[in-house]
């Protein structure tokens, strides 16, 4: 490595003791060099004579452009090139083409040169490049009514204009999502954001300030400070180091002699070049360092030169790697089947929108761009979308279900909203994924609609039934009683009481029936208030006690001590409390034990109900809370369905277990707080 480190620091003293003695002896330079350079529209030069074709750019004032009235070619670039041509005793022909056509030609071999070529990684794949010839900055122009622009990252999400070839189009579209419109000239791009028809526009400060001034512009303005600086060289054919060096010995002589500052004040003013004695130096210095350094690197050695082709692979296949993860976040984000909106979290504005976004709203993702979040909701529901993106930051994440949208055509779909804050150009953001379950909730309350139907059916066809049952033995019992009437005798009274008392069952239990039918037909409206279960049980165990003596059923009290209150029904949660009570106490027709129990676990209640009796056959569990089902001789199945829905209207839950032979228990959890239910008026068939 010595050696070689050696070896490169003689190459670079000879190299820089040659470019002094040139730069020092002027008669060593071509006696052609100070000859005029021909135009467009001038005589040919003569054929003894090197000539460099080059393109350029017709429309990029002030550092080149095509002058119409003279026919020739202006500018800082152009005159730099035409001084250094006069050094390397040249010619040159120009040629009219955009940056983009000049490339091409160039990599087709039909010029030898682009001027005014900004440097990238990607360029110096095809192309050489000599030192800047100039360094130009980009800047943001926008007009002066933005306020909310000041850099680069300000312009994501939004409409930008730039100029085909400008190295900043490049930039902006490297993992930004900015909506480029790309323009011929800058007088097009300018007038595009003087209309209006584009945020910004992005491109060279100089050439921007220039053509504003020009065309009159006043409106128009610089936002922020200049977001990119860039070198702009001359590009020649890849491996074409010996124009290259040329190139760079003219441009360090005329930097020498103090033509660069020259050409610099005619375009720029005095006031942008610096001419001292120092500035000269410093000039000189840099040129021959630059030009050491360019014939350093062309001879170096093959395996340097593989080393850093190597590198120049493992980067492109880098970038290759990147480029391809980009565009298939960006497939995943396009072809999402949900709709996908980037927030901002700070005024609810969209920064990003995918194609099923625009689908659903029925915006354009331009349009969209330009709205908020609350846009895209009734007026009406504006505090609440607010509260939804303020409880989404300072969450995390939130879901929201059933969220009524308000398309374009002013129609109303419902949607299901899944946010989160994720990391977005080196902020946080807020992703929302937005679902249209419209249709969804059309075919749910059609399929509520037909359950309905059928449960209506089903509680009708039973309801006949056990109404038809005490209706034909009423009949009857009528019938036998007109027959005592007809007989007339004494004996037959007794006979007649019962049989009008067997009448007076059958029409109390058809009057049960009806009643616990209209608890199911009308609306249940509950009273909530602060209330003792333990009192509400006592109050149950008091009503069923001489029954429960006559039966030989003992009650067990373990209740928990302190126990919360909660916010009950007290005469609907009575009514549940007896028709499970009740049916403990019937399972145990030869006697037995009642145990109730109560405890609070995990801001919930637990009381449990257990009985002595039979059981309940494991393959009849399932069917107890149905509607009518009953293995009782006067059963109505309606006792328990009952209970049932008054516990789940309390926001609790019912949950039966048995042993056959040794008994069933019933444990019933009821939460502590405020009451979650709410009554509303629907048809009480519906929950059947």
């Amino acid at each position: 490595m010595s050696v070689l480190t050696n070896r490169f620091a003689t190459i670079c003293a000879r190299v820089c003791v040659t470019i002094a003695l040139l730069l020092s002896l002027p008669a060593l330079n071509s006696p052609s060099a100070a000859l005029a350079e021909p135009r467009p529209g001038a005589s040919a030069p003569p054929r003894s004579e090197k000539v460099l074709v080059i393109a350029s750019h017709s429309n990029y004032p002030p550092y080149e452009y095509y002058n119409t009235l003279k026919g020739v070619f202006e500018g800082f670039n152009v005159d730099i090139l035409d001084a250094m041509a006069k050094q390397m005793g040249v010619k040159i022909e120009y040629r009219q083409m955009s940056k983009i056509e000049g490339l091409a030609a160039l990599h087709d071999g039909l010029v030898d040169g682009v001027l005014g070529v900004a440097y990238s990684i990607e360029r110096d794949d095809m192309f050489d490049f000599t030192s800047p010839i100039c360094t130009i900055a980009d800047a943001i122009f926008v007009r002066g009514d933005r306020r909310d622009i000041s850099s680069i990252v300000d312009l994501e999400g939004r409409t930008v204009a730039v100029v085909a070839g400008d190295f900043i189009g490049e930039v902006l579209q490297r993992g930004k999502r900015v909506h480029i419109v790309t323009n011929d000239t800058y007088e097009s791009a300018l007038k595009m954001l003087e209309r209006g028809d584009v945020t910004a526009f992005a491109g060279s400060q100089l050439t921007g300030q220039y053509l504003a001034n020009k065309l009159r512009f006043s409106d128009i303005k610089i936002a922020g400070s200049p977001i990119h600086q860039v070198g702009y060289c001359i590009a020649v054919q890849e491996g074409n180091q010996g124009l290259v060096s040329e190139f760079e010995k003219a441009l360090s002589a005329i930097k020498q002699d103090g033509e660069y500052d020259r050409i610099f004040e005619t375009w720029f003013g005095k006031g942008w070049a610096q001419t001292s004695l120092l500035r000269r130096f410093l000039f000189w210095v840099v040129g021959v360092v630059i030009s050491a350094a360019g014939f350093a690197g062309w001879l170096v050695n093959r395996r340097l030169r593989q080393k850093v082709e190597v590198s120049a692979k493992e980067l492109a296949e880098s970038r290759t790697r990147f480029q391809r993860k980009a565009d298939e976040y960006l497939s995943l984000f396009e072809g999402a089947n949900d709709a996908i909106f980037i927030i901002d979290p700070a005024d609810g504005h969209f920064l990003d929108v995918n194609r099923k976004a625009e689908e659903l709203t029925g915006y354009s993702r331009v349009e969209l761009l330009r709205m908020r979040m609350r846009d895209i909701h009734h007026p009406r529901d504006a505090a609440r979308v607010d509260k939804r993106l303020a409880q989404t930051v300072a969450d995390g994440s939130g879901s929201f279900d059933d969220a009524p949208l308000l398309k374009k055509d002013g129609s109303i779909a419902l949607v299901d909203i899944s946010s989160s804050l994720i990391e977005y150009s080196g902020r946080k953001v807020c992703q929302s994924f937005l679902r249209d379950v419209t249709e969804r909730r059309i075919l749910e309350r059609q399929l509520v609609q037909t359950e309905k139907l059928a449960s209506i059916g089903t509680f009708t066809a039973g309801l006949a039934h056990e109404i038809r049952n005490p209706l034909n033995s009423v009949n009857l019992q009528l019938l036998l009683l007109e027959r005592r009437i007809r007989d007339g005798s004494r004996s037959s009274e007794t006979e007649s009481q019962q049989l009008i008392n067997i009448v007076r069952e059958e029409l109390s239990r058809l009057d049960n029936l009806v009643t616990e039918f209209l608890f199911f037909a009308k609306p249940l409206n509950l009273d909530f208030h602060p209330n003792n279960l333990h009192r509400i049980l006592d109050d149950v165990f008091a009503l069923f006690h001489a029954r429960m003596m006559q039966n030989g059923v003992s009650v067990e009290r373990e209740y928990m001590e302190n126990l919360p209150l909660l916010s009950l029904d007290k005469e609907k949660m009575k009514q549940a409390l007896i028709n499970i009570v009740q049916n403990s106490i019937e399972a145990m027709p030869d006697g037995g034990k009642l145990k109730v129990s109560t405890s609070a676990k995990q801001k919930k209640v637990i009381l449990n109900i257990s009985d002595t009796g039979s059981g309940i056959p494991e393959k009849d569990l399932d069917k107890v809370f149905e509607v009518f089902y009953s293995n009782k001789e006067k059963g109505t199945g309606l006792g328990l369905p009952i209970a049932l829905h008054i516990i789940e209207m309390h926001g609790g839950t019912i949950e039966l277990r048995s042993k056959e032979g040794v008994g069933a228990t019933c444990i019933i959890s009821l939460g502590i707080g405020p009451a979650k239910y709410q009554p509303q008026k629907t048809e009480r068939l519906s929950s059947v």
